[in-house]
């Protein structure tokens, strides 16, 4: 205290700093215990509004940068340094903005650096990237947020990722960040569980110019997400599209995704090795599939969808057989893909038979021309709304 009396008492401002960071130096060097003690009191008594304003944010400023060096090595005194630094400066955080940012950051790579990324995260979440005190650039808006979602995805949190993604959308305009941000969203719908979703996203990825190495990654990433996707004709759109994609002859699971697009059963043991591959969160129970993973009963609405290909009708019995489930499990299942139209036949309950219903080829070829149709004219509608005058015009010029 009494040094710091002696150093205010300075008209020379650099004097002045230059003596405050002699102090403060001397005080890290100092046991943990000890320094946080002495801290506080060296903030409480700089960040008093008898000290000058350009003094007290330069000296902040430079223990910034001086706790920015030892925060990799000895992250425990860095990170409970910050703490301090922060419980002081909140008191006056109108006037050391700029300051309590760079402490967030930093107090952010001590912790991570010790692995609790949801912590990170909220430390950098809590810098108000629209403040009118202190502007931020449009590559630091991005930067900070992008970081902010890579930390939440570590955690596995995909919920605050999501909400810290859209935060950013406006933001990552440049090509590096606009990638990062692609490849963020791809990861936030593949932990949401929005495979069909995460597996356009991660193909997309795979087409762009960059590494190959990369391009393989999300190659295999649209792989993994469309084998979990529920039964249906966007699923076999995009099994269609990644089994004619030549780099798919590299892919660990080209036979699985061949047996997936030619609608050929798929037997339980040949799914061990592709399961043991999964994420965490790609093996969790699948909604409305009483307690099967969601990657058994994706390949089980594939195996009833390959056997009404074989079958005009069958039982039960067998059905669960084939799909080797309970025969009550294969009803259901049956059942709730006729209500959603994935399935077309009716159920025998009486019997206990499902009745196939055989399409004409033409005629799924006439629907497919008109929800062709139906999505031009809705893109049309689209245009005309947001456009109107230019759709006038092109349509007149037409005509």
């Amino acid at each position: 205290e009494e040094e710091l009396r002696r150093i205010s008492a300075i008209d020379n401002a650099s004097v002045a700093v230059h003596k405050y960071e002699l102090l403060l130096k001397t005080i890290l060097n100092q046991d943990l215990n000890a320094a946080k003690q002495q801290l506080q009191l060296f903030l409480n008594f700089l960040l008093d509004e008898s000290v000058g304003l350009a003094v007290s944010r330069q000296v902040v400023a430079d223990l910034v940068e001086l706790l920015s060096s030892r925060i990799e090595s000895s992250a425990q005194v860095g990170l409970e340094t910050c703490q301090v630094m922060l419980a002081c400066l909140q008191n006056r955080a109108i006037s050391f903005e700029d300051q309590i940012v760079g402490v967030r950051q930093l107090l952010a790579r001590g912790l991570e650096a010790q692995g609790r990324y949801l912590q990170a995260a909220e430390a950098l979440a809590a810098i108000d990237m629209e403040s009118v005190q202190k502007q931020f650039s449009r590559d630091e808006k991005a930067r900070v947020l992008l970081k902010t979602v890579e930390l939440y995805l570590r955690e596995k949190d995909a919920d605050k990722a999501e909400q810290a993604l859209s935060r950013c959308q406006l933001a990552a305009k440049d090509p590096p960040h606009l990638q990062q941000y692609k490849v963020y969203y791809a990861r936030v719908l593949d932990l949401k569980g929005k495979f069909y979703e995460a597996a356009m996203r991660y193909i997309e990825l795979s087409l762009q110019a960059g590494e190959t190495e990369h391009q393989m990654q999300h190659l295999e990433a649209a792989t993994v997400c469309t084998v979990l996707c529920p039964a249906s004709s966007q699923r076999s759109a995009m099994l269609a599209r990644l089994y004619k994609d030549e780099r798919s002859q590299r892919l660990a699971w080209r036979g699985l995704v061949e047996k997936l697009f030619r609608e050929r059963l798929v037997r339980r043991d040949e799914l061990l090795e592709f399961s043991a591959s999964l994420q965490p969160h790609q093996r969790q129970a699948s909604p409305n599939s009483d307690g099967l993973t969601t990657l058994e009963a994706a390949v089980a609405e594939h195996n009833l969808l390959a056997v009404s290909r074989l079958y005009n009708n069958i039982s039960l019995a067998y059905l669960g057989q084939l799909l080797e489930v309970q025969p009550e499990r294969a009803e259901q299942m049956a059942a709730r893909m006729i209500a959603e139209q994935r399935l077309v036949g009716c159920i025998d309950q009486i019997r206990g038979f499902v009745q196939f219903e055989e399409r004409h080829p033409m005629s799924l070829w006439d629907c497919r021309i008109r929800d062709l149709c139906e999505q031009v004219n809705s893109v049309c509608e689209r245009v005309a709304g947001l456009h109107p005058d230019w759709y006038q015009a092109a349509c007149q010029a037409n005509v």
